[in-house]
């Protein structure tokens, strides 16, 4: 019997790579006797992009994207199109759930001033993109019913290209349930990892996570400089929980990070989070997709 994988899609429909994800993940998923089930998350827009020279980085609207090939005026999303590709890639079984932007960055934009008084212009499009993305991840998971049902949850954007396969397999040693997580050509035990396997990508500013005896683990992305990358992520129906409602918890993440002296980044609330509700990060090289 193969395994039951939900892949959580969420963010702004930007150049997707639904052909990326059908070779694979879909494809080689189906082909090891797993059923894939898709969730989706976005924005009833494209959102707000403009061309932007790298050194002066000037923007305006929603999103900042340095060096963007491409522009975008906040053009509604073609509905019908975006659920015959999900219902291509997962066999008509699918959910999608849109929302409306604006409605959600006014709230947060409000609570950006009451609360944390950032100065408006130089935080206000870091905290909307970081806040934007954060719902979007709580909002495809909210979309689930029944998590428990699932053995492997997969989290990922629209616009991933991977380059490697990412398959689950399942194994029963001893009458004890494997999940087994084959990344390219080499393969993470679900059931079996700890945070102790990469300590050193478990650091916020100086603080580590090691020896957090984590309740939850989570297969994340390694970049080459250690840092991990949210793009991507594998865990059971318990560790993805708690990863992707991080979006609770935000203004408090805010509030710890105003103190550094580094950038706000999205990945700072991933370990963040993963501090907070004890989930173990073991992370894989970032090679297997771009």
């Amino acid at each position: 019997m193969g395994a039951q994988i939900a892949i959580l899609l969420s963010g702004y429909i930007r150049e997707p790579q639904f052909d990326s994800l059908a070779r694979n993940i879909v494809a080689p998923n189906v082909a090891a006797g797993n059923k894939i089930f898709i969730y989706a998350s976005t924005w009833d827009t494209q959102g707000k992009v403009i061309h932007v020279d790298t050194h002066s980085k000037i923007f305006t609207g929603v999103e900042y994207w340095s060096g963007a090939v491409r522009s975008y005026d906040n053009a509604p999303i073609d509905k019908p199109w975006l659920e015959s590709e999900l219902s291509r890639l997962s066999a008509g079984k699918f959910a999608v759930r849109y929302s409306n932007y604006a409605t959600h960055a006014e709230e947060w934009l409000s609570q950006l001033r009451d609360r944390h008084g950032f100065e408006r212009g130089k935080d206000e499009h870091t905290i909307l993109r970081i806040k934007g993305m954060w719902f979007g991840m709580k909002d495809v998971f909210d979309l689930v019913k029944r998590p428990e049902t699932y053995d492997v949850m997969m989290r990922c954007r629209f616009d991933i290209k991977f380059q490697d396969p990412v398959v689950v397999m399942l194994r029963r040693p001893f009458f004890k349930k494997h999940r087994m997580i084959q990344v390219g050509n080499r393969e993470y035990d679900l059931d079996a990892l700890t945070n102790e396997d990469n300590p050193h990508i478990s650091r916020v500013r100086g603080r580590t996570a090691r020896g957090l005896h984590p309740r939850h683990t989570l297969l994340v992305p390694r970049r080459e400089n250690a840092y991990i990358d949210d793009w991507f992520a594998v865990g059971t129906a318990s560790s993805m929980g708690a990863h992707m409602s991080a979006y609770a918890s935000l203004d408090d993440y805010f509030d710890q990070m105003r103190q550094w002296p580094e950038p706000f980044e999205s990945e700072s609330i991933v370990v963040l989070n993963a501090l907070k509700k004890r989930i173990g990060l073991t992370t894989f090289p970032k090679t297997m997709y771009q």
